[in-house]
């Protein structure tokens, strides 16, 4: 596997991953007109305003480290969005390609998010997530993260979602 950082040749390959990544893990939560709005166009104006946020740094895994090599997942790290300490950095997205989770690719993309930010002088990694996706709250869980007491409505999906948080100051390299 190979982890490196997105450029704006990846946006087709991110977009289209993205949108089927949302499909899979949000089709039972959202509805049907809610998804529909996610598109691959969308998905590409998304990417280039990501890809140029200078604060921002997006991450893809490929199974080899080969120019073309189809992207299975991705994690985007930054200043953390809300009003919260400079020592918080955030996840603010880890999806990992529906044939390729449960494999470990998720584990090792996500662990590099947090080594990034612990790098670039983060003590703490905030992340938002869906109240009612639990296979990804558990996934957070089992990675350290607890939830904070923070919550918000997200009134276009109809959706609660709450904070989890992690102190980076315990990663060791291994």
């Amino acid at each position: 596997m190979n982890i490196r950082t997105a450029t704006h040749a990846d946006i087709p390959k991110l977009s289209h991953l993205h949108v089927q990544c949302w499909r899979h893990t949000y089709g039972d939560l959202l509805g049907k007109s809610q998804l529909e709005r996610v598109t691959e166009q969308a998905s590409a104006r998304f990417w280039e305003s990501e890809l140029q946020d200078t604060g921002a740094m997006t991450y893809v895994v490929t199974e080899h480290a080969i120019a073309g090599s189809p992207i299975l997942g991705f994690a985007c790290v930054s200043p953390a969005r809300q009003e919260l300490p400079e020592c918080c950095g955030e996840i603010k997205s880890c999806y990992v390609h529906p044939d390729w989770q449960h494999t470990g690719l998720g584990h090792r993309l996500f662990s590099h998010a947090t080594y990034r930010l612990q790098s670039v002088g983060y003590a703490h990694a905030v992340l938002w997530v869906f109240e009612e996706n639990v296979p990804a709250r558990c996934f957070f869980a089992a990675e350290g993260f607890l939830r904070r007491g923070d919550s918000h409505y997200i009134d276009s999906f109809g959706v609660n979602e709450v904070c989890y948080q992690r102190d980076l100051t315990c990663l060791c390299d291994s």
